[in-house]
């Protein structure tokens, strides 16, 4: 399951490419003109959740990208969700953000947060595959791509230099059973609608 913190042109086609690879997606947002059903139709739920309250998101086996654009945003959603349960938290951004989205948290009249250091190796910044990605499709790709090889305990990497056998435990019958509904092939890739 994916979660994706944002409701950018670049969260909508973000979602509407992991539901073509047959990934459940939540959207999580506060309420915005931009937090619609009609934004994000491949989504398969959109939580509406009051402003910086990622904790009310449940990321319990979870793979999280977060990409509101807003430095307080992102930062409280990162701070709230890279937890011991999440699986992976991906961030859009530059590495100078990240070093500022893992400030402590100094609220007044609360004690400071901080991330737990033992944490840190869930959190992928900047998010995405090195494949050189320029485009928003490509951006997407490369995060999807980043996401799966977690998932699947591995590190990206070309196959041409992998040792060993190629495939893990899957078999030809998993890969025929995506692939057989003409519905699926027959849609275009990139929706006009989630074009950015």
């Amino acid at each position: 399951e994916l979660v994706i913190v944002g409701v950018g042109d670049d969260a909508r086609l973000l979602c509407s490419l992991a539901r073509r690879l047959q990934w459940r997606v939540t959207v999580a947002y506060h309420a915005t003109g931009k937090a619609t059903r009609e934004r994000f139709p491949a989504a398969d739920e959109l939580q509406i959740i009051p402003r910086f309250a990622f904790e009310q998101v449940d990321v319990r086996g979870k793979y999280v990208v977060v990409m509101s654009h807003n430095l307080d945003l992102d930062r409280e959603a990162v701070h709230r969700m890279l937890t011991p349960e999440v699986k992976y938290v991906g961030l859009v951004g530059s590495s100078y953000r990240l070093k500022k989205i893992l400030e402590p948290i100094r609220q007044p009249g609360e004690p400071e947060r901080k991330i737990d250091p033992a944490l840190r190796d869930k959190l992928y910044s900047p998010v995405g595959l090195d494949i050189g990605a320029e485009t928003p499709e490509e951006i997407a790709m490369s995060i999807l791509a980043e996401i799966t090889a977690i998932k699947n305990g591995r590190f990206g990497g070309f196959l041409r230099n992998r040792k060993g056998a190629i495939r893990g435990e899957g078999t030809d019958a998993s890969l025929n059973a995506s692939t057989s509904n003409p519905s699926f092939l027959d849609e275009p890739a990139f929706p006009e609608s989630c074009r950015v």
